[in-house]
């Protein structure tokens, strides 16, 4: 039966359910049926994974012939680990229902050193390559070998850099190459066996460890948090990559309405000269959506031509993952937004009067969304610090910071805003008993607004802050705050208060 085959292509015409594609596949499948921009792919489906689990956590010949064949129908004009020119894949979960940030991705596959040449050819950048080059061995090495990341970012701060996104804004080509070859040895040193250069050994251990994040402490947590099944398990899609990196490219994020309060404009994000991934970790803040009107006004059309076909086709507010490549425009992924209380009762009216719902769906949606009275509080604190409102509401509560702090403070009763550089799904458990969410980086599409509006707590993020996590500190300007301290966050206009209300 067609719903029991491992490998289905996204052009392929299937009539199949996100039970068996998974939500991000089915919708990735229906995309490419629409004729829009989605770059080649297929799905590993529901009933690949089962197939997986039933046999001891083991991709059996059969299904690991149909991923291979599945790859061979990728290769065009590029080729999986070529030297000349490499075809370069991304491995992403793809669970029924959406579960944002909570499984694992793996982007770059195929590159090695020698596909690494052909790599740079391509983007026109041996840096940028380099660049992406050690993203994907930090990646691969953390995510699907379990290494300590500790260990690596070690390394990187021996060039004076916290982070692995970015690096070719901030470092030389030699220091690149050398983190690389540094990378590569602490592989070995760890691991006690060689980075894995083979692209199909890289795919399959990389599809190993999509499986794998199903059961994850955070995949499960969440679940556990939205009444969610476990039975269902995960699909996997492996898609052919396209890069914003280089002059007329970006990668961003929108969402097709405003998910805070419901407004009918689009609302994201981009970063130039990057990957996608950047943009929702947080590490950086972008621009809002509205410069791509200046500096790539056609792309903006064609995203707000897309935003109301997919609206109109899939009638609900989208939040869509796209990349430019050379003034090229692709859509990775599109999902339901997750949006705040206020955003989905005007969202649903709208839509109703707009025809894109039936009666049932509007009341049905009418009675499930809590439907709260605003107050107006007049706070007459001294403003710490100010961010981008990510998620409204306001709340007092000590600073922690780390997830860890945040639960222990919960269990001793006591209120905990979680301030952080910037959020991951690891941190999940923590933000969970925060009262709100305040990070130094990131924006209005990072991980800590997402999670932070689906949770319903106040979040403002890209503040001014220092973080001194050895010292326990957090200032911005001259003033300082400790641990335990009281702040006061307002996710509505972003400023953050010294002291409680």
């Amino acid at each position: 039966m067609l719903k029991n085959r491992f490998v289905i292509s996204f052009s392929e015409q299937t009539g199949l359910m996100n039970d068996v594609l998974g939500n991000k596949g089915m919708l990735l499948n229906r995309m490419s049926l629409m004729n829009l921009p989605v770059p080649p792919g297929f799905t590993i489906t529901t009933h690949a994974y089962h197939e997986y689990k039933n046999n001891g956590d083991h991709l059996l010949p059969g299904l690991w012939g149909d991923i291979i064949s599945g790859i061979k129908s990728l290769e065009t004009n590029k080729r999986f680990g070529d030297s000349t020119f490499p075809l370069i894949i991304s491995c992403r979960s793809g669970a029924p229902v959406s579960m944002p940030g909570m499984m694992d991705t793996i982007l770059n596959i195929g590159l090695n050193k020698d596909s690494l040449v052909g790599f740079a050819k391509i983007i026109g950048s041996k840096k940028l390559a380099l660049d992406i080059y050690q993203k994907f061995i930090f990646q691969f090495s953390t995510v699907v070998l379990g290494l300590d990341s500790k260990a690596f970012t070690n390394v990187l701060s021996d060039y004076g850099v916290e982070s692995f996104y970015g690096l070719a804004q901030k470092l030389s080509e030699a220091q690149l190459s050398e983190i690389v070859e540094a990378y590569l040895e602490l592989v070995e040193k760890l691991s006690a066996k060689p980075f894995p250069t083979d692209p199909y050994e890289q795919l399959k251990l990389s599809i190993c460890a999509v499986f794998n994040s199903w059961v994850s402490q955070r995949a499960t947590t969440y679940r556990q948090m939205h009444d969610l099944p476990d039975s269902t398990g995960t699909a996997v899609n492996i898609q052919q990559m396209v890069f914003g990196l280089g002059e007329n490219s970006c990668t961003g994020v929108i969402f097709t309405r405003n998910p805070i309060n419901g407004e009918n404009k689009i609302f994201g994000e981009y970063l130039p000269n990057t990957q996608g991934d950047e943009v929702v970790s947080g590490i950086s803040t972008p621009k809002q959506i509205s410069y791509l009107t200046q500096e790539m006004p056609e792309i903006y059309q064609e995203l707000a031509n897309i935003s109301h076909f997919l609206e109109q086709n899939l009638h609900d507010m989208q939040e869509i993952e796209f990349t430019v490549e050379n003034k090229k425009l692709w859509i990775l992924q599109t999902r339901s937004g997750k949006r705040t209380k206020k955003a989905a009762t005007k969202i649903i009216q709208d839509m109703y009067s707009e025809g894109l719902v039936s009666d049932d769906v509007y009341n049905q949606t009418r009675e499930d969304v809590p439907r709260d009275e605003e107050t107006k509080t007049m706070i007459n604190l001294p403003i710490f610090s100010k961010g981008l409102p990510a998620s409204p509401g306001l709340v007092s509560g000590q600073i922690v910071l780390d997830p860890q702090m945040a639960i222990e403070s919960a269990k001793s009763g006591q209120v905990g805003i979680l301030v952080r550089h910037d959020t991951n799904p690891e941190d999940l458990p923590g933000m969970l008993k925060s009262a709100g969410l305040l990070s130094a980086h990131g924006g209005m599409t990072s991980h800590t607004a997402v999670v932070a509006r689906s949770l319903n707590i106040p979040a403002i993020v890209g503040a001014e802050l220092d973080i001194d996590f050895e010292q326990g500190t957090v200032s911005s300007g001259e003033q300082k705050l400790k641990i335990g301290d009281w702040i006061t966050i307002d996710g509505t206009t972003g400023k953050v208060y010294t002291g409680k209300i």
